[in-house]
């Protein structure tokens, strides 16, 4: 009889059980595996074959309490976890499921149905069906559309360049599941040949693209060959372009692809090579256009991060140049390999966190995906105008109050750090032990009405920031009391116009 291994998830589902003294009811079950219940159910299943093959007792599912490891089985299932060497099948989040499902839509030349869409993200139907309704918002977001029918299958409609650009976006971040064969779909043998052929036009062209942005366009190479609707290259001197080296290469080693697809494959070798490409390539976009961009764009990071530019007129100045001659990239999802990527995102992951939320405002008004590549440089423009602190003083400090100080503080806690990642939370205090608090925060956050103290602060008395109620809190401002803060005005006007706007952002936060 051939052994019969668990894969990561049921392992994961078991260690849970492990970990629980009690019932665990089959929603809480799958909450915690951020599967639906009937994927539950099959893991359920698929766990009791394997114990039942180790000659134990299986799950105990009981009906109005839920699921059990029996106490007499933990040691032995424990032993067998660990010794269990075989290669696990990766669980993808549902943020991965959501990006697997668009680049498979996108990718297959065959028509996609619910059944590969379970069987490649390893979920129930319920869970994909789930999922589906996360890719239509996604989708959304840059002006595309998920559509269904009989004899197609599932596919996406809109601009084309759009939707490719969108690939290369979630091809980037999830690159290491798609190389290593964790993502079933992918043809890894297909992307070592068109990858070979770029390395051959490098070495031609004399240049170095930075690691991974050949690879990227190599996994990109089988949509141009599909060739399924027109590109609109809108704004793009195609002329221009026909004449230089990078287009005669594109002809040679890619004969098969369509005229404007070879124009494509060039504009990428020619983008990702340099940061901007020359006016003779590319009609300039309006300078009043990009002006609002730019300003508009600085507003938000100034609201997201808490903060007031000294010298906004010189960052106006330097972004408005990066993004006159970043636009391009973005429509057309061209990457440049920026090699200060990852060091920007391990130094400094609030600033760029805070620079990724910033510019959806960017993205929304593109309708274009920003790679995390562009993120990282628009953080370095950022950084460099940025006042570095002369003390701790400088930083907003917030003292959060409630009735026990303990549990609703907390999950108060938990809220102001996504709402106020800059801001330093000094504690979290029972209302009875409010005492001689002037000295050690700027502003009280209070789920209680306050009578002890001196008006020199900003209160806010709001319930914890859930759910609808949370958003009716930071949209309408009711029910809370703000009290001016004369000791530090400017901190406590920005914390006011960065909770507003956060809110404005919706439910990502």
């Amino acid at each position: 009889m051939a052994t019969l291994y668990i894969n990561a998830r049921c392992e994961k589902l078991l260690n849970i059980l492990l970990s629980r003294s009690d019932y665990m009811t089959i929603n809480q079950l799958a909450q915690a595996l951020s599967v639906s219940r009937r994927t539950a159910y099959y893991d359920i299943y698929k766990v009791n074959m394997w114990l039942e093959q180790a000659g134990l007792s299986q799950l105990k599912v009981v009906r109005e309490k839920g699921v059990f490891l029996a106490y007499k089985e933990r040691e032995r299932v424990q032993e067998l976890l660990e010794t269990d060497t075989k290669q696990q099948v990766y669980i993808y989040s549902p943020d991965e499921r959501a990006k697997l499902i668009i680049c498979y839509v996108i990718y297959s030349q065959d028509p996609v149905y619910i059944e590969q869409l379970t069987d490649c993200c390893e979920v129930s139907r319920n869970t994909v069906f789930g999922d589906l309704k996360e890719v239509e918002k996604r989708l959304a977001q840059y002006g595309l559309k998920l559509n269904y029918q009989a004899r197609q299958g599932y596919f996406i409609t809109g601009d084309t360049v759009r939707i490719r650009a969108l690939f290369v976006l979630y091809f980037n971040e999830m690159s290491t599941l798609f190389l290593n064969g964790t993502v079933r779909f992918f043809r890894r043998e297909q992307m070592q040949e068109d990858l070979k052929r770029q390395e051959e036009i490098q070495k031609e062209l004399g240049v170095d693209y930075v690691e991974g942005v050949l690879t990227s366009l190599a996994a990109l190479i089988p949509l141009l060959r599909q060739h399924r609707r027109e590109l609109q290259f809108s704004g793009l001197k195609e002329e221009e372009i026909a004449k230089t080296k990078e287009f005669f290469l594109a002809q040679r080693y890619f004969p098969e692809l369509e005229r404007e697809e070879q124009l494509y494959l060039a504009l990428h070798l020619l983008g990702s090579r340099v940061n901007l490409v020359p006016d003779e390539f590319f009609e300039s976009a309006s300078k009043q256009y990009v002006y609002d961009l730019t300003k508009a764009l600085i507003s938000e990071f100034e609201k997201v991060a808490c903060i007031v530019f000294d010298n906004r007129e010189e960052l106006e100045r330097a972004l408005f140049v990066h993004l006159n001659t970043s636009l391009y990239r973005y429509r057309f999802g061209i990457q440049i390999g920026n090699i200060l990527g990852d060091d920007v995102m391990k130094e400094y992951p609030d600033l760029f966190a805070l620079t990724k939320i910033a510019a959806k405002h960017l993205e929304k008004s593109l309708e274009f995906p920003i790679p995390d590549s562009e993120i990282a440089y628009l953080v370095l423009r950022f950084g460099g105008f940025l006042k570095i602190a002369d003390s701790e003083n400088d930083r907003l400090r917030i003292l959060i109050v409630c009735v026990n100080g303990i549990s609703t503080g907390n999950m108060l806690k938990r809220e102001v750090h996504k709402l106020l990642p800059f801001a330093e939370i000094v504690d979290v205090v029972a209302a009875v032990n409010l005492v001689n608090v002037q000295n050690i925060c700027d502003l009280i956050i209070s789920t209680v009405k306050l009578n002890c103290l001196d008006i020199s602060f900003a209160v806010f008395r709001t319930p914890v920031f859930f759910s609808e109620l949370r958003r009716a809190v930071l949209i309408i401002g009711w029910p809370i009391e703000f009290l001016y803060d004369f000791h530090h005005p400017h901190k406590i006007g920005k914390v006011l116009n960065s909770i507003v706007l956060i809110n404005e952002f919706g439910k990502g936060f």
